[in-house]
């Protein structure tokens, strides 16, 4: 077998790209300062890599590969450990096949365009001054009560969705197509749906705030919610895919909860914690900077201290502006959904064919 064929290979390759991938974000943050004087002592020409030398015992460069070698670790271990719950790779390509829709991923992307292009325009007050020169009544009610037809909207449009996206004859399809079609899974799986997938993750995320906060009791509480949330997750989809048969839901829960399929959810869980890592690197950094360093450039500034690096004030700009935008939670409600849907689709796949009355056409190896 080749080398780069080789699982082992494979990862290894991805960690080290991963460890590049953090080291030369905190190297170019740093490097974009230039020679700026240290940032505590405000002599020499430092910059920021004085604090890595004054809190700890390294040189900056020691420091810098020491966080990459932490960082391959950390990849490395957690990939190898998904290749063992998902050997056959299912969860990457239920992944795949969720964003093989061109119709889809066409549509979200204009939705995406028209709120962003509604928000614009109602930062600028054209959309106000437009809607007041058609009729002036219908102008201040739609200005006054947005926030009431955006949440009846999301109302009505969040179920749909549910309907249309987790629909069983599309989730078995080998193509993601026709997503748009709707399936009722009956009552009772609904009221299931809701109660595991709303009701008691809002209950105990409350319940746990009014027990004490400590560090001991973090990591328990921890496993205890993403337990939680499981079974919650498990026990929604077998009532989902019954098609309202009792019977059916009973087999499937528990072909669900057998560990066949539940190392398949936990490999899918690893897969998107490698990437929710990737994406959280720069997002951290980036925080941390904008929130502690670059306002205390931009107060020296002012103060005629020194002159703030142009690459930092270019950066403080771009975060700020997506700060304000909210992209990074379109982003994230966008990739929520993809993911909901590709859980699903290795899920159903993963039981489908084995309960008697579950449909599967269009499932590989179902009509054999």
């Amino acid at each position: 077998m080749p080398l780069w064929r080789r699982s082992e290979t494979r990862d290894a390759a991805w960690a080290l790209a991963f460890a590049l991938w953090c080291a030369a974000w905190p190297a170019g943050i740093v490097l974009a300062g230039g020679t700026t004087p240290g940032f505590f002592s405000l002599r020499g020409g430092d910059g920021l890599r004085e604090i890595v030398t004054l809190f700890l015992p390294l040189s900056y460069g020691t420091a810098l590969f020491a966080w990459g070698v932490v960082a391959f670790a950390a990849m490395w271990a957690l990939l190898r450990l998904r290749r063992w719950l998902d050997p056959a790779g299912q969860s990457l390509g239920a992944i795949r096949w969720a964003l093989s829709s061109r119709s889809l991923n066409l549509t979200l992307a204009m939705m995406a365009l028209l709120v962003v292009l509604l928000i614009q325009l109602g930062e600028a007050g054209v959309l106000v001054s437009w809607l007041m020169s058609i009729d002036i009544a219908l102008g201040r009610f739609l200005v006054q009560w947005w926030w009431l037809i955006a949440m009846i909207a999301l109302a009505i449009l969040s179920p749909l969705a549910f309907l249309c996206l987790l629909n069983p004859d599309t989730l078995a399809r080998d193509r993601f197509e026709r997503w748009w079609l709707p399936f009722w899974p009956g009552i009772a799986a609904v009221f299931i749906a809701v109660l595991c997938w709303q009701l008691i993750p809002l209950l105990t995320e409350h319940a746990w705030r009014f027990l004490p906060e400590s560090v001991a009791l973090w990591i328990p509480l921890q496993c205890l919610d993403y337990l939680i949330i499981l079974a919650c997750d498990l026990a929604a989809f077998s009532w989902w895919f019954s098609r309202n048969l009792a019977s059916n839901a009973r087999g499937l829960g528990a072909r669900l909860f057998r560990w066949r399929t539940l190392r398949l959810y936990l490999g899918f869980d690893l897969l998107c914690g490698a990437w929710v890592l990737v994406v959280a690197v720069p997002v951290l950094l980036l925080a941390v900077f904008t929130t502690f360093f670059g306002p205390q450039y931009e107060s020296w500034q002012s103060d005629g201290i020194l002159e703030m690096p142009v690459a930092y004030g270019l950066l403080m700009d771009v975060v700020r502006e997506f700060r304000e935008k909210e992209w990074l939670d379109l982003g994230v409600l966008v990739a929520d959904l993809f993911l909901g849907i590709a859980l699903a689709r290795l899920l159903y796949r993963a039981v489908a064919g084995e309960v008697g009355g579950v449909r599967q056409a269009g499932i590989d190896g179902a009509r054999r």
